[in-house]
C-alpha cells in the first residue's frame, strides 16, 4: 500500500500507453489522468517536491520522510513524456484502429485459456467456441481498412454477437464445471468480462464523440426514398456529407456545428414538405432530428472539455 514519485510517473505513462495500444479510449484516458492528478494534488510536498513514499490508502507520507532527487527526476521525465504524448491527442481521429487491436489482444487471452482446456470430453465444445472466436477475429480484421463499417460491426459485436459468445461460454462452464475446475472458470469469466467491457467502452465513446454513426443505422423511413421525397432526401444527404466517419478530435467541434446547421435545414425541409409521408413517418423523422441535435451538442461539449 505504498507509492513513490517514480511509481506515480510510471502510472501516468502506463495510462497513456493503454490509450496508444487501444485498451482505453481518449475519454477514459482523460478521466484516469484527471483522477491521478487530483490525488497527487492532495499529497504533502516539501518545497514543491513530492516526498519519497506515501500510503496509497490515506495519502499520508511514510517514514522516513525525505525527498529523493532520483525519484523527483524520474517523475519529471515521465511528466515530460506524458506532455509530449498528450500534445498529439487533438490530431488523433476519434475512431482509431488501435481500439480494435486492443479488443483482439483481449480476445487472445480467451484463446489462451481455451487452448489450456484441451482435455478429453471437452473437444466438441471447445472446437465450437474456438470457431466462434475465429469468426469474430476475421470480421474485425476484414474491416481494418474500412472505417465506414466500424459502427455497424461494433453494434453487432456488442449486441447479438456478444450474447451468442457469452451463451457459448456459459454453456461450456455449466456443462463441464467439474472437469474444467474452479480456477480456470474464474479466469474464463474474468477475461469474458474484460472483452465485454472493452466493447461497451468502444460503443460508449462512439456515442460520446461520433453519435451520428449510430443514428444513421436507425434511419427514418422518410429519408430512405429519394424518388418519393427528393427534397427531404437531398437535405438528409447534405447532413450525411457534413458528418465524416472519423474526424480528428480537434475537428469535432466544427464538425458538430456544421452538422447542426445541416440538421436545421433538414428540419426546415420536413416542415416545408409537411404533406409528404404519413403522420407517423413525419413524427419519426422529427424525433430523430431532435435526438441527433442533442447528441451533436453533447459531442461538441465533450470535445471542448477534452481539449481544455
Amino acid at each position: 500500500y505504498s507509492t513513490s514519485p517514480t511509481d506515480l510517473g510510471l502510472l501516468l505513462l502506463s495510462t497513456l500507453a493503454a490509450y496508444d495500444l487501444g485498451y482505453i479510449g481518449v475519454w477514459d484516458l482523460s478521466a484516469r489522468l484527471r483522477d491521478s492528478f487530483e490525488s497527487m494534488e492532495q499529497l504533502e510536498t516539501y518545497q514543491g517536491h513530492f516526498l519519497n513514499w506515501y500510503d496509497t490508502r490515506s495519502l499520508e507520507p511514510l517514514a522516513p520522510r525525505y525527498v529523493s532527487t532520483v525519484d523527483s527526476g524520474n517523475l519529471v521525465a515521465c511528466l515530460r513524456t506524458l506532455w509530449q504524448g498528450c500534445r498529439t491527442l487533438p490530431h488523433q481521429p476519434v475512431l482509431r484502429w488501435q481500439n480494435w487491436e486492443g479488443l483482439l489482444d483481449t480476445m487472445s487471452l480467451l484463446d489462451e485459456i481455451v487452448n489450456e482446456l484441451q482435455v478429453a470430453g471437452l473437444k466438441p465444445a471447445l472446437t465450437s467456441l474456438q470457431a466462434y472466436l475465429a469468426q469474430i477475429r476475421h470480421q474485425v480484421l476484414s474491416a481494418q481498412d474500412n472505417p465506414d463499417a466500424w459502427a455497424a460491426l461494433l453494434n453487432r459485436l456488442s449486441g447479438e454477437s456478444w450474447n451468442e459468445l457469452n451463451q457459448a461460454l456459459m454453456t461450456l462452464a455449466e456443462a463441464n464445471a467439474a472437469t474444467v475446475g474452479t480456477e480456470a472458470l474464474q479466469r474464463l469469466s474474468y477475461i469474458a468480462d474484460r472483452v465485454q467491457n472493452h466493447l461497451y467502452g468502444m460503443r460508449r465513446e462512439m456515442e460520446q464523440l461520433s453519435p451520428w454513426l449510430l443514428s444513421v443505422m436507425q434511419l427514418p423511413e422518410l429519408f430512405a426514398h429519394p424518388k418519393l421525397f427528393p427534397g427531404i432526401h437531398n437535405a438528409w444527404q447534405a447532413l450525411r456529407d457534413a458528418l465524416p466517419t472519423a474526424p480528428d478530435l480537434e475537428e469535432l467541434g466544427p464538425v458538430c456545428k456544421a452538422g447542426l446547421a445541416r440538421l436545421a435545414e433538414l428540419q426546415g425541409q420536413l416542415d416545408q414538405d409537411a404533406l409528404h409521408g404519413s403522420p407517423e413517418q413525419r413524427q419519426e423523422a422529427r424525433d430523430w432530428c431532435v435526438h441527433l441535435a442533442q447528441k451533436l451538442e453533447s459531442a461538441a461539449a465533450t470535445a471542448d472539455a477534452l481539449l481544455i
